[in-house]
């Protein structure tokens, strides 16, 4: 899941929609792809949805469902596709 979500930021930064530092949070990440993609509705829903989802389970003492994961990792797929537009 991780791996997922590193990629998808990779992938942001690459189309300049983020730019990654060691010190911004999740949130911060979250907050400059409002800035930066406004217009771009969509994806800010699915990273929101997805970060949420991300959070839940990386922080927390979550056990993630295999669907779930499905779910999340569809969600990657999207930004990626969205982001690329």
């Amino acid at each position: 899941m991780r791996a997922l979500y590193l990629a998808t930021l990779a992938h942001l930064a690459e189309n300049e929609m983020i730019s990654i530092e060691i010190y911004k949070s999740n949130r911060e990440y979250e907050q400059e792809l409002r800035r930066r993609a406004h217009e771009k509705k969509e994806l800010l829903t699915v990273f929101s949805n997805s970060l949420t989802i991300f959070e839940q389970v990386w922080y927390g003492m979550y056990q993630i469902t295999r669907s779930e994961f499905d779910k999340f990792a569809a969600y990657q797929k999207r930004i990626l596709a969205v982001a690329q537009k």
